[in-house]
Order: structure tokens, then C-alpha cells, then sequence
């Protein structure tokens, strides 16, 4: 599992390869902790993140089981209850989920969706 830079493979900033990653799950989500490489673009981030300017994480995860509900207001839940993480990234844009496989079963596909996606995430 890597930790990179805009979902780049280019720039890895960590890995659980050499144990610079942790990831485990707890009672509020996906708890992160990484020590960043000493490279160009490890050191940048480095930075941009501990000045606050870098502040959203993404994940890169295939979609295993999942549930659809429509809500009151007509938006619709997506629940979530297995996946397979490929990667998480430290981003410059929205955050969010890169998923490597869309849901078939996906009612909707438009704004007015509903995703509630909890992490921690310690940078050293």
C-alpha cells in the first residue's frame, strides 16, 4: 500500500513496503499515520502539509459491498461496508474516493448524492 502525492505512483511519499505507513481501522474510520521519504517531492509535501496549504486526502479503493437508499428529501445514501484500498493520496483538490470500480447498482449518478467518509490522518 503507498501513500502518494495527487494519486501519482511517480511520487510515493510513503509505503507499508518499508513501514512508513501505518493504516488501521478504528471506532471513527481509516486511522493513518506516515513518516514522509526524504525526496524533492516528499520534502514539498512535507511542507505544503504541516503549513496547512495541502489539507484533503483521497483514497483509491475498489468498492466490494455496497447499499443504496433513497432518502426523504430524494438524495440518496450510499453505504459502504467492504472495500479494497489500493492507495491513499494527499491532494491539492477536493477530496474524496478515486474508485477503481463503480457500484452496478448505483441508482443515481448525478449531484444530490450523500457520502459520509470518516479518517484520521497523522503526518511525520
Amino acid at each position: 500500500m503507498h501513500f502518494y502525492a495527487e494519486h501519482d505512483p511517480d511520487k510515493i511519499l510513503a509505503s507499508t513496503c518499508n513501514g512508513s505507513i501505518e493504516l488501521q481501522e478504528d471506532e471513527q474510520g481509516l486511522f493513518m499515520s506516515a513518516t514522509i521519504s526524504d525526496t524533492s517531492w516528499g520534502r514539498d509535501y512535507h511542507t505544503l502539509i504541516k503549513d496547512c496549504i495541502i489539507r484533503n486526502m483521497s483514497f483509491g479503493m475498489k468498492v466490494l459491498k455496497d447499499s443504496w437508499r433513497k432518502l426523504d428529501d430524494g438524495t440518496y445514501e450510499h453505504s459502504i461496508s467492504d472495500i479494497l484500498l489500493a492507495e491513499v493520496s494527499k491532494r491539492t483538490g477536493p477530496s474524496g474516493v478515486l474508485f477503481f470500480a463503480y457500484s452496478t447498482k448505483a441508482p443515481y449518478s448525478g449531484t444530490g448524492m450523500l457520502f459520509n467518509f470518516i479518517y484520521n490522518v497523522h503526518i511525520y
